[in-house]
């Protein structure tokens, strides 16, 4: 419901359908207290079938985040300086192990 109320404007509702929301929110905030979940319910089932960006159903909303998140980071990256060599060379040394293994393969556990 509040997907709806947020980036309704981006949607592709139908003015029928727009009418159709507020009037099952209508229903719902006069709905007696033992009535409120189901006309909650009604406006929610609703909400989900006109919920969308230009079409895009809310359950696909990672086709706008994910090339938004690559290009953040990628311009991040170009503007920021790269680390210095004693915090790359301290990286590299966390991702090296060192010691003993302390959880063995059974499988490869000689006889």
């Amino acid at each position: 419901m509040s997907f709806h109320e947020l980036w309704g404007w981006l949607g592709t509702a139908t003015e029928a359908q727009k009418a159709q929301f507020a009037t099952l929110k209508q229903a719902w905030v006069a709905a007696p207290e033992a009535g409120k979940a189901a006309a909650y319910a009604a406006l929610d089932r609703h909400a989900q079938v006109i919920a969308s960006w230009w079409g895009v159903r809310n359950i696909s909303a990672g086709l706008f985040g994910l090339p938004v998140g690559f290009i953040a980071i990628w311009i991040v990256s170009m503007m920021t300086p790269a680390p210095s060599q004693a915090v790359q060379d301290m990286v590299d040394a966390t991702r090296r192990p060192r010691g003993e293994t302390i959880i063995k393969d059974k499988g490869a556990m000689a006889h």
